[in-house]
């Protein structure tokens, strides 16, 4: 379970070149390895199996060209900050 580097989105399935093939587009943020809805775009921090675009999310979700989507849902996401040391 890699992130990727700041600026970089991994696109696992070449979900932005093939928008326009795509009827109905349906993103799913913070997806984890299971998506709800199998076919929605997946979209994690995190390169787990099940997820489609691989990034920083408002990185990822500027990509896509202005009223792209027909859904968007998201799942509930736990941030894991590291702990900085007491300036006390």
């Amino acid at each position: 379970m890699n992130a990727p580097s700041a600026s970089t989105i991994l696109d696992r399935n070449r979900v932005l070149e093939r928008l326009r093939e795509r009827g109905r587009v349906e993103l799913e943020l913070g997806c984890g390895a299971t998506k709800r809805n199998a076919n929605a775009i997946g979209v994690d921090a995190l390169d787990l199996p099940g997820v489609d675009l691989v990034g920083d999310v408002f990185e990822v979700l500027a990509a896509f060209p202005e009223a792209q989507f027909d859904i968007v849902g998201s799942r509930p996401t736990a941030a894991v900050r590291p702990t900085l040391p007491s300036s006390t």
